[in-house]
């Protein structure tokens, strides 16, 4: 990570290559050249795997950005595959199915604080936290969240599997059943990634909630046939 920004990534679409959603980035910096990088923790996380639940991640992440700072503001949380030694430990069809419970072992979290006028970096792995980082400048710009999502992650699972029966998990370019929260011009949206089958090929799909009421607000698919790359409905 660069020491003169701190990157944000905010969700439009799922990650690619092991990350979780593509992205559109909003590089937090401040208008003259800062270096503050700082890793704050790090240790080796335990070999022993404990998927947790998004609010679960959301109190522990919580819990060090107000040792952090009181003011510390949550501005996403997303569920990826980093430090998951139990994808390694499946066969490919076992691996696709991380993530149906809406559990999963590794999260990162990103805080922003006006008082420390920085922003924070939380890995948590079987439900601690692993390492900490802070960088950048704070933004007043940026969204953040102060409530946690309406339904938790499985709920929401269940909610995709009764509405999606055909959405699954993937393999590739992320594994199983993904997660994130974050902020979209004030609201609090939620998402869960996967992957649809059309024509007989899986694709990269997500589904998003309103947090605000739990309700389904679209399921769309990543296709980028004749080099045109756009989401569809499914």
């Amino acid at each position: 990570m660069s020491k003169k920004a701190f990157v944000f990534s905010l969700i439009c679409g799922m990650f690619l290559g092991g990350l979780l959603f593509y992205v559109d980035e909003i590089v937090v910096q401040s208008k003259q050249i800062v270096d503050n990088y700082r890793e704050l923790f790090r240790e080796e996380p335990a070999l022993n795997v404990e998927e947790i639940t998004l609010y679960e991640a959301w109190d522990i992440a919580y819990n060090y950005a107000q040792k952090w700072s009181p003011d510390a503001k949550l501005v996403s949380l997303e569920s990826n595959d980093v430090g998951d030694v139990s994808i390694h430990q499946k066969d490919k069809d076992k691996a696709r199915q991380i993530g149906h419970d809406g559990r999963r072992a590794s999260w990162l979290a990103f805080f922003t604080s006006p008082s420390v006028n920085k922003q924070l970096s939380v890995r948590i792995i079987t439900g601690k936290v692993v390492s900490a980082s802070e960088d950048g400048i704070h933004d007043t710009f940026l969204p953040t969240l102060t409530t946690k999502p309406i339904i938790d992650s499985p709920e929401m699972m269940k909610r995709v599997k009764e509405s999606y029966p055909q959405f699954e998990g993937e393999d590739g370019k992320g594994t199983g059943y993904r997660f994130m929260a974050h902020g979209d011009n004030g609201i609090l949206m939620a998402k869960v990634a996967g992957a649809v089958s059309v024509k007989g090929s899986l694709k990269t799909a997500i589904i998003t909630f309103n947090q605000k009421d739990g309700q389904l607000l679209d399921a769309q698919y990543f296709t980028d046939e004749g080099g045109a790359r756009k989401w569809q409905d499914f």
